[in-house]
């Protein structure tokens, strides 16, 4: 799963937790802090960061995943604003 965190670099645990049990453990989660500000700062005076970093982080990630042959390839979720960012 690729999730974006706050501008704190906080995650939901539920949300963690829940992919977590649904696939019994069997999982990687990754995320990317996209600030040193609080997430209202970036998102009210850096509206790009965001966006830019969640897109960057998901775009790398999908390359290496479509490089796996189909067959072999795990499940790929996204989680919080990069599921809007990357319009998945």
């Amino acid at each position: 799963m690729i999730a974006m965190p706050t501008g704190f670099g906080w995650l939901e645990r539920q949300a963690l937790q829940s992919v977590e049990y649904l696939y019994g453990g069997d999982t990687a989660i990754v995320s990317m802090k996209y600030s040193n500000q609080p997430s209202w700062v970036s998102f009210l005076f850096h509206q790009e960061l965001p966006r830019e970093s969640s897109l960057a982080l998901y775009q790398a990630i999908k390359k290496e995943w479509l490089a796996l042959p189909s067959g072999k390839r795990p499940a790929l979720l996204v989680y919080g604003f990069l599921a809007v960012a990357a319009g998945v």
